[in-house]
């Protein structure tokens, strides 16, 4: 209402309202700080604020449950993602090394082959080391096979 003495009896009104209800909610607000109110329209302000309250500390509890299983979960996939990437990782660079390793197996088979022709007299130093596309000096340090 828009006069507030048309309420005289609020505490009253309220300590009726607490027992007919069994609600002790009514009472709560007699114990408001700021003093009793004075019209139902402070009583309604005070119900009003209290529950916008409750629903703000509830919306910032659920808020930080929110985040807090955002993170985990985060924290899990980062985790997952990374465990991936150096399984990756550890699976290219044995490949690249078994790759690299029969290269240097079959590099190695060929100088051996060059250097027993250099030995057998059938290709001349510089020949072989020309075809392993080495210098001839490279060639002679590598298969360790001496000058003709």
């Amino acid at each position: 209402p828009k006069d507030p003495e048309k309420f005289k009896h609020v505490d009253e009104l309220l300590k009726l309202m607490s027992v007919l209800t069994h609600d002790d909610r009514f009472v709560e607000v007699l114990n408001q700080e700021g003093g009793k109110p004075e019209n139902m329209c402070e009583v309604l302000d005070y119900v009003e604020a209290k529950g916008r309250a409750q629903g703000l500390a509830e919306g910032c509890r659920m808020l930080d449950q929110a985040e807090a299983k955002g993170r985990a979960q985060g924290l899990a996939e980062g985790r997952r993602m990374l465990g991936q990437a150096e399984a990756k990782g550890r699976a290219q660079g044995l490949a690249e090394g078994r790759r690299e390793g029969r290269q240097e197996g079959m590099r190695e088979g060929m100088l051996n082959v060059l250097s027993g022709l250099v030995k057998d007299g059938i290709l001349t130093s510089a020949d072989a080391a020309k075809r392993a596309n080495l210098s001839q000096t490279e060639f002679l340090k590598r298969t360790k096979t001496s000058e003709e």
